[in-house]
């Protein structure tokens, strides 16, 4: 546990309790001893306010960018929503113009309407904003009617735009009953300080070969060989992460998630639903004229031979959509009833495959997975080393603001979803008049324990 100098000017010293007035009498006068929480002097100057909040300003442009840019893109990537009514019509239904408010209180229960961290650490409150959406909704060709909707509370992050404490000087910061070198990056949740730490991640876009011995419990034939690579939208920052298997017959398996399950697919499936190609075309690409490697030419005879095994599935780019859109129908709830099959298999590809490339640009998501075999067939053969996870070379950081916006664009799915799944008007009118998300009862869920201290940068270690 650690003790936190706490700065308060010297002119609130008399309006404390008594009992933290603690005095201690010297030889012939009385004196004011300060508690950990007070000192006496000068406030701090500005440059020093500023060299401490250059510490947490990571934390608090993240979510500076969650606020002004993240959570629209967060809105704009959802689909609308399409379902048939019992009277026929067709009803469409989507997300505009996302907002989250200033934390504020209501009129009634106080003169001033901000609402500020001092008093959210006294009651036991959650600092946060409101967040509200345009739900935008359409009976076939008609005019869309746009109703705004309040779907919950989000935590502000202190010193963030949002935050009335964002442009404050130390003796303002005071005033309000903060430190006076208040920097902010955490929140107060039910009236305890909290963080999101830094996470280190995978490095994005990058193909990394890995040995791991949990590759191995997939199956009988899985080796404990495989390529993975974290693909990241550029739009708002959510990502999916693919894995080529290599299995002890000379087989390639690919390893993806949608809506959290896993599955494998062979990837000769994968290319020829990619790019109308053939057998020799797909051969001819992966050995990329290396005539002499016998180790390569003899596994892809292989691997392309077993895939013969699917029969009419293959013939062509058609038919193995179609199989894929099949079998991926039902995990997929943002497709509109008259959706075909091949259509359900390219939104597949679209939204689960190598997703941080354009959808469009199926040919760049072909020529990227035939260099993930090709990188995967020569760590095999011991030609090229295995990536280290654990170098920073391979790693970034996650910051609180891109988590928070993942989560936001989660929940948000999925509130569009409990709409859909209903297949009523009336219900989908009271869920969304009704807003189903507590946001801040889920947000809660990635802080960690307790801030100790509202400045966590000048403590007394050993207490």
């Amino acid at each position: 546990m650690c003790c936190v100098v706490c700065l308060v000017h010297p002119s609130k010293v008399s309006e404390m309790p008594p009992s933290h007035q603690k005095r201690t009498r010297g030889a012939g006068d009385t004196k004011l001893r300060t508690v950990p929480s007070v000192r006496q002097g000068p406030l701090p100057s500005r440059k020093a306010h500023l060299y401490l909040s250059d510490l947490t300003a990571p934390h608090v442009l993240s979510f500076n960018n969650l606020l002004d840019y993240g959570l629209f893109s967060v809105v704009s990537s959802l689909p609308a929503r399409n379902m048939n009514l019992a009277s026929g019509d067709r009803l469409s239904f989507w997300l505009e113009d996302p907002e989250i408010k200033s934390p504020s209180v209501s009129a009634a229960n106080s003169k001033e309407g901000r609402l500020l961290p001092a008093e959210c650490r006294e009651r036991g409150e959650t600092y946060g904003g409101e967040l509200s959406v345009i739900i935008a909704r359409r009976i076939n060709d008609d005019e869309p009617i746009r109703t705004r909707h309040i779907l919950g509370l989000v935590p502000i992050m202190l010193r963030s735009s949002r935050c009335h404490l964002a442009n404050m000087s130390p003796s303002e910061l005071v005033g309000v009953g903060e430190e006076a070198l208040e920097c902010g990056g955490y929140f107060i949740v039910n009236g305890v300080e909290k963080i999101i730490r830094m996470l280190q991640i995978p490095k994005r876009n990058y193909p990394m070969a890995i040995t791991r011995g949990a590759y191995t419990k997939r199956g009988n034939l899985y080796t404990d060989k495989g390529v993975m690579i974290r693909c990241v939208r550029e739009m708002d920052a959510s990502s999916t992460t693919l894995t080529l298997h290599y299995l002890s017959d000379g087989s390639v398996t690919v390893r993806f998630a949608v809506k959290k399950q896993e599955f494998f697919l062979p990837v000769v499936i994968l290319l020829k639903a990619l790019l109308p190609c053939t057998d020799r075309e797909v051969f001819e690409r992966i050995l990329g004229g290396d005539v002499s490697n016998t180790h390569l030419s003899d596994r892809l005879l292989l691997l392309l031979f077993r895939a013969k095994s699917y029969g009419r599935v293959l013939l062509s780019q058609q038919t193995a959509l179609a199989y894929l859109g099949e079998r991926f129908r039902l995990v997929l709830p943002d497709l509109p009833p008259d959706c075909s099959d091949a259509e359900a298999g390219s939104a597949l590809i679209a939204e689960y495959v190598l997703v941080h490339i354009d959808p469009l640009a199926v040919r760049d998501k072909f020529n990227l997975l035939i260099l993930m075999l090709r990188k995967l067939y020569a760590f095999v053969a011991g030609s090229v080393w295995d990536d280290n996870a654990d170098s920073l070379a391979h790693q970034e950081v996650l910051l609180g603001g891109t988590l928070l916006q993942v989560f936001l664009k989660e929940k948000l799915s999925e509130f569009l979803a409990v709409s859909l799944a209903s297949n009523s008007l009336l219900v989908y009118c009271f869920v969304f008049a009704v807003a189903c998300i507590p946001f801040y009862l889920n947000l809660t869920s990635f802080f960690t324990p307790p801030v100790h201290a509202r400045t966590p940068f000048i403590s007394f270690p050993g207490h």
